[in-house]
Protein backbone atom coordinates (compact mmCIF):
# COMPACT_ATOMS: atom_id res chain seq x y z
CA UNK A 1 0.00 0.00 0.00
CA UNK A 2 1.00 3.37 -0.89
CA UNK A 3 0.03 6.37 0.56
CA UNK A 4 0.83 9.96 -1.45
CA UNK A 5 0.48 13.54 -0.43
CA UNK A 6 0.41 15.37 -3.56
CA UNK A 7 2.91 13.25 -5.79
CA UNK A 8 5.55 12.28 -3.03
CA UNK A 9 4.94 8.73 -1.15
CA UNK A 10 4.89 8.39 2.22
CA UNK A 11 5.78 5.34 3.75
CA UNK A 12 3.04 4.32 5.97
CA UNK A 13 3.39 3.46 10.26
CA UNK A 14 2.81 0.07 11.94
CA UNK A 15 2.90 0.25 15.71
CA UNK A 16 3.63 -2.17 17.47
CA UNK A 17 3.94 -2.29 21.23
CA UNK A 18 7.40 -2.36 21.32
CA UNK A 19 7.65 1.99 21.20
CA UNK A 20 7.86 1.73 25.17
CA UNK A 21 7.66 -1.80 26.63
CA UNK A 22 7.59 -0.29 29.76
CA UNK A 23 4.30 1.98 29.72
CA UNK A 24 0.97 0.06 29.62
CA UNK A 25 -0.96 3.42 28.52
CA UNK A 26 -0.76 5.10 25.01
CA UNK A 27 -0.71 9.07 26.40
CA UNK A 28 -3.39 11.52 25.71
CA UNK A 29 -2.60 12.42 21.91
CA UNK A 30 0.13 10.44 21.59
CA UNK A 31 -0.89 9.79 17.61
CA UNK A 32 -3.41 12.73 16.99
CA UNK A 33 -3.85 13.47 13.71
CA UNK A 34 -0.74 11.31 12.33
CA UNK A 35 -2.11 9.83 9.04
CA UNK A 36 0.91 7.54 8.20
CA UNK A 37 -0.31 5.43 10.83
CA UNK A 38 -2.10 2.50 9.24
CA UNK A 39 -1.62 -0.35 11.90
CA UNK A 40 -1.88 -0.46 15.88
CA UNK A 41 -0.93 -3.80 17.95
CA UNK A 42 -2.02 -2.62 21.30
CA UNK A 43 -1.11 -5.80 22.90
CA UNK A 44 -0.69 -5.49 26.70
CA UNK A 45 -1.73 -1.96 26.43
CA UNK A 46 -4.42 -1.43 29.19
CA UNK A 47 -5.11 2.54 28.79
CA UNK A 48 -5.41 4.43 25.46
CA UNK A 49 -5.57 8.55 26.56
CA UNK A 50 -7.80 10.70 25.07
CA UNK A 51 -7.47 11.42 21.41
CA UNK A 52 -4.67 8.87 21.59
CA UNK A 53 -5.36 7.74 17.73
CA UNK A 54 -8.11 11.30 16.81
CA UNK A 55 -8.09 12.05 13.23
CA UNK A 56 -5.34 8.94 11.59
CA UNK A 57 -7.21 9.24 8.76
CA UNK A 58 -5.37 5.79 7.61
CA UNK A 59 -5.66 3.72 10.28
CA UNK A 60 -6.99 0.34 9.14
CA UNK A 61 -6.29 -2.19 11.52
CA UNK A 62 -6.19 -1.79 15.52
CA UNK A 63 -5.49 -5.09 17.95
CA UNK A 64 -5.64 -4.97 21.38
CA UNK A 65 -6.49 -7.78 24.04
CA UNK A 66 -5.88 -5.98 27.64
CA UNK A 67 -7.30 -3.00 27.49
CA UNK A 68 -9.37 -1.54 30.36
CA UNK A 69 -10.06 2.03 29.48
CA UNK A 70 -10.70 3.42 26.33
CA UNK A 71 -10.44 7.56 26.33
CA UNK A 72 -12.31 10.17 25.05
CA UNK A 73 -11.91 10.40 21.12
CA UNK A 74 -9.30 7.69 21.27
CA UNK A 75 -10.42 6.43 17.87
CA UNK A 76 -12.57 9.21 16.96
CA UNK A 77 -12.55 10.31 12.85
CA UNK A 78 -10.35 7.98 11.33
CA UNK A 79 -12.62 7.08 7.89
CA UNK A 80 -10.00 4.08 6.83
CA UNK A 81 -10.87 1.84 10.69
CA UNK A 82 -14.28 0.09 9.51
CA UNK A 83 -14.05 -2.85 12.18
CA UNK A 84 -12.44 -2.67 15.33
CA UNK A 85 -13.29 -5.65 18.46
CA UNK A 86 -12.96 -4.76 21.91
CA UNK A 87 -12.10 -7.36 24.61
CA UNK A 88 -13.43 -8.27 27.74
CA UNK A 89 -11.19 -6.57 29.57
CA UNK A 90 -12.59 -3.36 28.75
CA UNK A 91 -14.57 -1.60 31.49
CA UNK A 92 -14.95 2.31 30.16
CA UNK A 93 -15.25 4.11 26.42
CA UNK A 94 -14.98 7.35 27.18
CA UNK A 95 -17.62 10.01 25.15
CA UNK A 96 -17.45 9.80 21.45
CA UNK A 97 -14.41 7.81 21.57
CA UNK A 98 -15.40 6.25 18.25
CA UNK A 99 -17.19 9.35 16.98
CA UNK A 100 -17.69 9.54 13.20
CA UNK A 101 -16.80 5.68 13.00
CA UNK A 102 -18.88 3.72 10.22
CA UNK A 103 -18.44 0.21 10.71
CA UNK A 104 -18.70 -2.35 13.01
CA UNK A 105 -17.72 -2.26 16.84
CA UNK A 106 -17.44 -5.64 18.26
CA UNK A 107 -17.45 -6.22 21.77
CA UNK A 108 -16.50 -9.44 23.76
CA UNK A 109 -18.92 -8.68 26.52
CA UNK A 110 -22.32 -8.85 27.50
CA UNK A 111 -24.74 -6.72 25.72
CA UNK A 112 -24.77 -3.33 28.34
CA UNK A 113 -22.21 -3.94 30.17
CA UNK A 114 -20.26 -0.71 28.59
CA UNK A 115 -22.34 2.35 29.26
CA UNK A 116 -22.40 4.64 26.51
CA UNK A 117 -23.14 2.96 23.03
CA UNK A 118 -22.36 3.97 20.81
CA UNK A 119 -19.85 6.23 21.99
CA UNK A 120 -20.11 8.78 19.33
CA UNK A 121 -20.45 6.08 16.44
CA UNK A 122 -22.04 7.79 13.37
CA UNK A 123 -25.65 6.46 12.61
CA UNK A 124 -25.85 2.55 10.85
CA UNK A 125 -22.83 1.63 12.90
CA UNK A 126 -23.16 -2.04 14.06
CA UNK A 127 -22.80 -2.88 17.58
CA UNK A 128 -22.20 -6.44 18.36
CA UNK A 129 -22.18 -7.68 21.69
CA UNK A 130 -20.53 -10.94 21.84
CA UNK A 131 -20.88 -11.94 25.77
Amino acid sequence: MSLYIGNKIITPIIIKNNYNPDSTTVIEGQYEKNWQIVSIDLTDITTIGKDAFNQCASLTSVIMDSVITIGERAFASCPALKNITIPSTCERIGDNAFQQFHGTITINKPQGSISGSPWGAAEGTTIVWEG
